[in-house]
């Protein structure tokens, strides 16, 4: 097991052919994470505030474990799927999550929306992003809206939206 990886400074971590376990992940800013094989995060406090993910491969979220989307810069998720089984965190204060291929978010744990932010297609490659949710989806700060563009929603879970909106492809949930 990897303890801890810390690509906040433009590492790049290729996990290809294989599962690799960290502790905690930070990727920042020219930070890449690539690979086809799956990266799983088993413990709390790891950060994703710039940088790429991307390759085909998996980033697994324990159950127990988190990840925390946040900064005020450009997060790009390119043809790569999150397996969220404990708590994924969207606290950006700026820029966006961008799609650059085609992602999907398959979400059992919790989805904590703490921004009015957007994950989307707007400069670059076209991209998607594909969400199930079979866990929760919850809205628990910022006032206004959090979207969802380019996005195909299968939920069998639970949406609980506390303060302000969420909106897929310009719905509210």
């Amino acid at each position: 097991m990897l303890r801890n990886f810390n690509g906040s400074t433009g590492a790049t971590l290729a996990v290809t052919g294989a599962n690799v376990a960290v502790q905690r992940i930070h990727l920042g800013t020219l930070g890449i994470l690539g690979g086809d094989g799956t990266l799983t995060i088993l413990g709390t406090g790891s950060l994703w505030s710039a940088g790429t993910m991307s390759g085909g491969g998996t980033t697994r979220i324990a159950a127990g474990a988190d990840f925390t989307v946040t900064g005020s810069q450009r997060k790009y998720l390119g043809a790569r799927a999150l397996d969220n089984q404990g708590t994924l965190i969207e606290a950006t204060s700026g820029d966006c999550v961008e799609f650059d291929g085609a992602a999907t978010l398959t979400n059992g744990g919790t989805f904590e929306i703490r921004s009015n932010g957007t994950w989307g297609t707007f400069t670059g490659v076209s991209g998607s992003l594909a969400l199930t949710n079979t866990g929760t989806l919850r809205k628990m700060l910022g006032l206004g809206d959090f979207a969802l563009t380019q996005t195909t929603l299968t939920n069998t879970g639970v949406v609980d939206v506390l303060v302000g909106r969420i909106l897929v492809n310009g719905t509210v949930l």
